[in-house]
């Protein structure tokens, strides 16, 4: 099994657990003034061009059963109870296992739905002032990434989930811009760290078996700073700063259009047409990268 990179996730601003309690919850009332003004017909609308992807229903579906799986996940972790969902335990089941969320949940209404996040998000945050530092970097049972995430990392994710990950799905049909850019400065870095630490347990390393990479990422903007993502056969690390003589570096005039490009709203085509990426080393890899860290 791959072991948790030992990187000192504690002394990290976006990982100490008083900014993981004020983020959980500042995100729960972010979640709740933007979504709960959404005009109702806008919630059965399709999420990407075409008609294709989940409404916007669907969506808040799947946010709402994530940070619900992931709060079950950390409190199993920390009584050493046997987690229901363990029986899923291949990535490529995540699919039928969304399906399956969303579908026990399409009885709900939108506000409904919103509560129950919302709530998910503040038990996080009502747990974390309880547990030590051992407890916060105990696996937990989640084991269909390429490793499972501590509870200090799942915390992490459990924002970055909704925070980034679904910030322009959940407001795209309502002709909102994404929800990533009503965030404050400080907290749209902190997800950014959140963010690459999480990409090191989505890695499919299946799908390049053989690969030793670094990508330095420099971002641009109050928001913005420098990481490291370090891919090899054994797993994948995340640092901040850079590293001297990287397999390809990634350049962002600012946060927004990271999250931007990462989440695929922005093609890498039209990210560097219209400057909001420029990229120098490996271009195979470039092309190539989204693509490695993919849930399903």
């Amino acid at each position: 099994m791959v072991q948790a990179h030992p990187s000192p996730l504690l002394s990290t601003p976006a990982f100490a657990p008083e900014h993981l309690v004020g983020d959980l919850e500042q995100l729960a009332l972010i979640l709740t003034q933007s979504l709960d003004a959404v005009p109702t017909k806008s919630w059965a609308r399709p999420t990407e061009k075409h008609g294709a992807g989940w409404t916007m229903h669907e969506t808040l579906a799947h946010v709402t059963a994530t940070a619900e799986l992931y709060l079950q996940a950390i409190e199993k972790a920390l009584t050493g109870e046997r987690f229901a969902r363990v029986n899923v335990t291949r990535r490529y089941e995540l699919p039928a296992l969304q399906k399956e969320d969303i579908a026990a949940r399409h009885y709900l209404p939108p506000t409904q739905l919103l509560e129950h996040l919302a709530q998910a998000l503040r038990q996080t945050a009502q747990l974390i002032p309880m547990l030590s530092n051992v407890d916060l970097m105990r696996p937990t049972a989640i084991a269909f990434f390429d490793r499972p995430p501590t509870i200090i990392e799942l915390i992490g994710t459990q924002l970055v989930h909704p925070a980034i990950i679904h910030a322009q799905q959940l407001t795209a049909a309502a002709g909102r811009p994404p929800l990533w850019n009503t965030y404050v400065p400080d907290f749209l870095q902190r997800n950014l760290t959140r963010l690459f630490q999480m990409l090191t347990f989505l890695y499919w390393r299946e799908r390049e078996r053989d690969l030793h990479a670094t990508v330095n990422y420099d971002i641009q903007g109050p928001a913005g700073g420098q990481w490291t993502l370090t891919l090899t056969p054994q797993g994948a690390y995340a640092d901040k700063g850079h590293v001297e003589r990287p397999t390809l570096t990634i350049w962002h005039p600012g946060a927004e259009t990271m999250c931007s490009c990462f989440t695929k709203e922005s093609s890498l085509r039209r990210a560097l047409v219209l400057g909001r990426m420029r990229f120098r080393g490996d271009l195979r890899l470039a092309q190539r990268l989204y693509d490695l860290f993919e849930p399903a």
